[in-house]
Protein backbone atom coordinates (compact mmCIF):
# COMPACT_ATOMS: atom_id res chain seq x y z
CA UNK A 1 0.00 0.00 0.00
CA UNK A 2 1.22 3.49 -0.80
CA UNK A 3 2.14 5.80 2.03
CA UNK A 4 -0.47 8.40 3.03
CA UNK A 5 -0.33 11.92 1.64
CA UNK A 6 -2.15 15.18 2.23
CA UNK A 7 -3.14 16.59 -1.18
CA UNK A 8 -4.70 20.06 -1.55
CA UNK A 9 -5.98 21.87 -4.65
CA UNK A 10 -5.58 25.53 -3.69
CA UNK A 11 -7.11 28.33 -5.82
CA UNK A 12 -4.99 31.41 -5.16
CA UNK A 13 -6.56 33.76 -7.73
CA UNK A 14 -9.06 33.99 -10.59
CA UNK A 15 -6.50 32.45 -12.96
CA UNK A 16 -4.11 30.79 -10.53
CA UNK A 17 -4.14 27.56 -8.57
CA UNK A 18 -1.63 25.17 -7.10
CA UNK A 19 -1.45 21.56 -6.03
CA UNK A 20 0.13 20.96 -2.62
CA UNK A 21 1.42 17.57 -1.50
CA UNK A 22 2.28 17.18 2.18
CA UNK A 23 2.32 20.95 2.70
CA UNK A 24 4.66 21.77 -0.21
CA UNK A 25 3.84 23.11 -3.66
CA UNK A 26 3.84 20.29 -6.22
CA UNK A 27 2.43 22.01 -9.32
CA UNK A 28 0.81 25.25 -10.52
CA UNK A 29 -1.93 25.97 -13.05
CA UNK A 30 -2.97 29.21 -14.76
CA UNK A 31 -6.47 28.28 -15.95
CA UNK A 32 -9.21 30.86 -15.43
CA UNK A 33 -11.95 29.83 -13.02
CA UNK A 34 -15.40 28.98 -14.35
CA UNK A 35 -18.68 28.03 -12.76
CA UNK A 36 -19.11 24.47 -11.52
CA UNK A 37 -21.02 21.91 -13.51
CA UNK A 38 -24.35 20.76 -12.14
CA UNK A 39 -22.62 18.25 -9.88
CA UNK A 40 -19.32 17.90 -8.07
CA UNK A 41 -17.71 14.47 -7.86
CA UNK A 42 -14.99 13.89 -5.30
CA UNK A 43 -12.55 10.97 -5.62
CA UNK A 44 -13.98 10.07 -9.02
CA UNK A 45 -12.73 10.42 -12.59
CA UNK A 46 -15.65 10.20 -15.02
CA UNK A 47 -17.35 6.94 -13.99
CA UNK A 48 -14.43 5.30 -12.15
CA UNK A 49 -13.69 5.69 -8.44
CA UNK A 50 -10.21 5.51 -6.93
CA UNK A 51 -9.26 2.73 -4.53
CA UNK A 52 -7.41 4.95 -2.04
CA UNK A 53 -8.60 5.22 1.55
CA UNK A 54 -9.57 8.73 2.62
CA UNK A 55 -9.24 10.02 6.16
CA UNK A 56 -10.02 13.73 5.68
CA UNK A 57 -11.77 15.97 3.17
CA UNK A 58 -11.80 19.70 3.87
CA UNK A 59 -12.79 22.93 2.17
CA UNK A 60 -12.25 26.59 2.95
CA UNK A 61 -10.58 29.80 1.87
CA UNK A 62 -7.31 29.90 -0.03
CA UNK A 63 -4.11 29.07 1.84
CA UNK A 64 -2.00 32.12 1.08
CA UNK A 65 1.12 31.71 3.24
CA UNK A 66 3.66 28.97 3.67
CA UNK A 67 2.83 28.91 7.38
CA UNK A 68 -0.85 28.20 6.60
CA UNK A 69 0.03 25.42 4.15
CA UNK A 70 2.52 23.61 6.39
CA UNK A 71 0.47 24.35 9.51
CA UNK A 72 -2.63 22.64 8.10
CA UNK A 73 -0.57 19.65 6.96
CA UNK A 74 1.21 19.32 10.32
CA UNK A 75 -2.02 19.68 12.34
CA UNK A 76 -3.90 17.07 10.33
CA UNK A 77 -0.92 14.68 10.38
CA UNK A 78 -0.59 14.99 14.17
CA UNK A 79 -4.30 14.39 14.64
CA UNK A 80 -4.39 11.36 12.33
CA UNK A 81 -1.34 9.89 14.06
CA UNK A 82 -2.93 10.57 17.45
CA UNK A 83 -6.09 8.64 16.61
CA UNK A 84 -4.14 5.83 14.92
CA UNK A 85 -5.36 6.52 11.38
CA UNK A 86 -1.77 6.74 10.07
CA UNK A 87 1.53 5.50 11.41
CA UNK A 88 3.68 7.83 13.48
Amino acid sequence: MASPHHVVANRTGASASELLVDGAQFATLTTASTSLATSLDLLRNNSAYGDAQVAVIHTGGALTTTAQKTGLYNALKAYLQGVGAIAA
